[in-house]
């Protein structure tokens, strides 16, 4: 029985919890400090990871910006053909 009346001091009376609120409870400094930690492993990945793929990516500049002047050449023909395609009618 007395780990029953613990339990409801714990809790707190209903009526006095609704009349004037809860008792805030004290902060968990364990889980803070576990999220920092947790955020701090992300970033180390997430660093890692955009230095593994740089030199990757660095390759493929060249063919990026082949492709650009192929397809903006293949649109100018392109507009000029449907322009001169307009004036014909």
């Amino acid at each position: 029985m007395s780990e029953q009346d613990n339990k409801r001091e714990n809790q707190g009376d209903f009526f006095s919890n609704m009349m004037f609120g809860r008792r805030p409870e004290p902060p968990k400094e364990e889980k803070k400090e576990t999220e920092t930690k947790q955020e701090a492993n992300q970033i180390e990945q997430v660093i890692e990871l955009v230095q593994a793929l740089g030199p990757v990516l660095e390759q493929f500049a060249p063919v990026a910006t082949a492709a650009k002047s192929y397809l903006s050449k293949k649109l100018k023909n392109w507009s000029s053909e449907s322009k001169a395609d307009d004036h014909k009618e």
